[in-house]
């Protein structure tokens, strides 16, 4: 069995067409779209915990002040900055598990979503299934009062008439089933 190498002039160094029906896929805009992709989960994430840390190291800090023999003015700016520090620390913390949450929610609706289209095909099937058998039960019933000798059965009496019913009900469990049947 003999291989061919790249460096052979007869085997094509470009990549196999794409198959019929495939959008073509560029190489370059997929690496940057997966680059992006990464990045945008990425960054938030490293800033969040960096400024995590950063609300840690000053409220450290903050800490260590408070048995020093600071001025006023001086424990005034650093308690304003740990003020603003304190309001980008809870931004951060919100992100983070915030982004949890609400991933776990847009699960459970795509469930919730998931599982309420299957229950609405099902109730569609059965409502076109019922439709099918009603329209059946109504032809039988059309075809029995326009068959030749129905009428001179109803002549027959009580007799004539229970056995018409009885063609009726047998057509009438056959479509819809007794114990398929739902009420309400």
């Amino acid at each position: 069995m003999r291989t061919q190498s790249n460096s052979d002039p007869t085997t094509p160094n470009e990549p196999s067409p794409p198959l019929p029906g495939t959008p073509p896929v560029d190489p370059v805009k997929g690496t940057l779209t997966a680059i992006l992709s990464f990045t945008q989960g990425l960054i938030p994430l490293l800033v969040a915990i960096v400024v995590l840390w950063y609300f840690g190291t000053t409220l450290k800090r903050m800490f260590g002040l408070t048995g020093s023999a600071i001025g006023e003015i001086e424990w005034g700016r650093n308690a304003f900055l740990y003020g603003g520090i304190e309001a980008l620390a809870y931004a951060a913390a919100g992100f983070l598990f915030g982004r949890e949450v609400n991933r776990q929610r847009a699960e459970s609706a795509e469930a919730n979503a998931d599982k309420a289209q299957q229950i609405a095909q099902v109730s569609q099937n059965a409502a076109a299934v019922g439709l099918a058998n009603g329209n059946a039960l109504a032809e039988s019933v059309r075809a029995l009062d326009t068959a030749p000798g129905y009428r001179e059965s109803a002549e027959y009496g009580a007799a004539g008439a229970r056995a018409d019913v009885a063609t009726v009900r047998r057509i009438a469990d056959a479509l819809f089933p007794p114990n398929q049947i739902r009420r309400g």
